[in-house]
């Protein structure tokens, strides 16, 4: 059985793809992982918590695509 979002062929993921389908903490899995393996091709070793803070301030940030019936307008990143 094929779970949702689960890889079933070999190539480059979408991140995009993993944050629809999975969720953000299943993202933030995904790019700590690409990029300790990217360092460690290099031979530096680096703790996952250094990785894990800088994607957290990259995943708080969000753009407004359908404001609704709040104050934010679409298009604003808050």
């Amino acid at each position: 059985m094929v779970n949702r979002g689960e890889t079933i062929v070999d190539g480059a993921v979408d991140p995009h793809d993993i944050l629809r389908l999975q969720g953000i903490e299943a993202l933030a899995r995904y790019i700590v992982q690409e990029v300790q393996e990217d360092y460690r091709l290099q031979g530096v070793k680096i703790s996952d918590k250094h990785i894990e803070e800088i994607i957290r301030q990259m995943l708080r940030r969000v753009n407004i695509v359908d404001a609704g019936e709040t104050g934010f307008i679409a298009g604003e990143q808050v």
